[in-house]
């Protein structure tokens, strides 16, 4: 990677922690489990989905939580 910045915002997430709601066991931040996660953005209204992770769910916590750490720390400024 060209952009220090970038790379550096990349390996913080590496060793982060996500806190959820009380209850919900802290996630260790992952590659795999954001990608994972985030395949499933934009499906969050289909049924299979709504069956899955209903709202107000752990699943559904964690799906929204998962994201929206991935996305403040990727879209940080430096």
């Amino acid at each position: 990677m060209n952009n220090p910045d970038a790379q550096n915002r990349i390996d913080f997430l590496k060793d982060q922690s996500i806190q959820h709601n009380a209850g919900i066991p802290t996630t260790l931040w992952t590659w795999e489990e954001y990608y994972g996660w985030l395949s499933l953005g934009g499906l969050e209204q289909s049924p299979s989905f709504i069956k899955k992770y209903p709202k107000g769910s752990d699943g559904e916590t964690v799906f929204k939580d998962y994201l929206n750490r991935g996305e403040l720390s990727l879209n940080k400024e430096f």
